[in-house]
């Protein structure tokens, strides 16, 4: 059967879309800070990176 090969696949392709999914999502919000730093304050030990 071919099952399991298949399966594995999918959770290997599933890994690889959730990493670039929060990758996309971290430089999204990069540049939403890096674009909106008026709004954001500039406290002591808060890192806006």
């Amino acid at each position: 059967m071919a099952f399991p090969p298949i399966l594995n696949a999918i959770r290997e392709s599933e890994n690889k879309i959730s990493e670039a999914s929060k990758e996309i999502i971290y430089d999204a919000t990069s540049l939403y800070v890096s674009n909106n730093e008026s709004n954001f304050s500039k406290i002591n030990g808060n890192v806006f990176v």
